[in-house]
């Protein structure tokens, strides 16, 4: 069968091994053709009139928007569709670490230096635990939940000061960062925007928010709920695959959503099941 290769000459050792499995590999092929109004980023169907499409013969679709415009557009709404993404994983990952605080997770804190720093940093004073875990928890997603127009506190906290400044001086600085989200999409829109310049400074906005909360803030929360990380050579890749054991590979960016997993492969139970 078919398909497109790998830097990791395992996986093609394995794909070589198994021609009827169809994977992402394959279905890459078949997609091959791609259509050149949408590589170019010149194909607007946001509205039911189009979809339209900018030639040097018809510069402008339906509603005027020429191919600057449209390019913005669509690369805005891609933007604040992945934004969105990864500030949903923040403010699960911030939830999980209230119920833990709170004593209704499947898991115990791990990382009380992380959590100590995190406190610290956010200024705030607790003696419990629990409760300082709860109170980071609480003061992410309030940061996450305010209006366009309230700056998002924890930005300044967390930021490289040299580039603080630079964004001040853009006026780039991050809003509530589900009210950016949300006025991304409603910002594309035919009839609200024409702009390309302010759409494309509204996507640096989204890219400070998806960067310090839905990345750098989200690995700092799981430092707490799953352990500091230890710096150390490991494998990457396919090579991670152990045939002497059961592997069990989770996907995706939540990881406090199965952080009681940890605890529960290593009790005696999990052992004699994998036996």
């Amino acid at each position: 069968m078919e398909r497109c290769t790998s830097a990791d000459c395992g996986l093609c050792d394995f794909l070589d091994s198994k021609q009827d499995l169809k994977t992402s590999f394959n279905r890459e092929r078949e997609q091959s053709v791609k259509c050149g109004f949408g590589k170019k980023g010149v194909c607007c169907r946001l509205c039911s009139n189009g979809p339209c499409r900018i030639t040097p013969d018809s510069p402008q679709g339906v509603c005027g928007a020429d191919a600057d415009t449209i390019v913005a557009r669509n690369f805005l709404r891609h933007v604040a569709a992945g934004a969105g993404c990864y500030l949903h994983v923040v403010e699960n990952t911030a939830r999980n670490l209230k119920e833990a605080g709170q004593g209704n997770y499947a898991t115990e804190l791990k990382g009380l230096d992380a959590l100590e720093d995190l406190a610290e940093e956010f200024e705030i004073e607790e003696d419990d635990v629990n409760q300082k875990a709860v109170k980071v928890a609480d003061k992410v997603i309030k940061d996450l939940y305010k209006p366009r127009f309230e700056e998002m506190e924890l930005v300044e906290k967390l930021s490289y000061q040299p580039r603080l400044e630079k964004w001040r001086e853009l006026d780039i600085m991050p809003g509530g960062a589900k009210s950016e989200v949300f006025d991304g999409v409603v910002k594309t829109s035919t009839n609200l925007s024409s702009d390309p310049v302010d759409m494309m400074m509204h996507v640096l906005n989204l890219g400070i928010s998806t960067g310090l909360y839905g990345l750098h803030l989200t690995n700092l929360l799981n430092d707490v709920m799953l352990g500091e990380p230890e710096i150390r050579q490991d494998q990457v890749g396919f090579k991670v695959v152990d045939e002497d054991y059961i592997n069990i590979v989770v996907t995706g960016h939540q990881q406090t959503m199965i952080a009681h997993l940890q605890d529960e492969l290593i009790t005696e139970e999990a052992k004699q099941k994998a036996k």
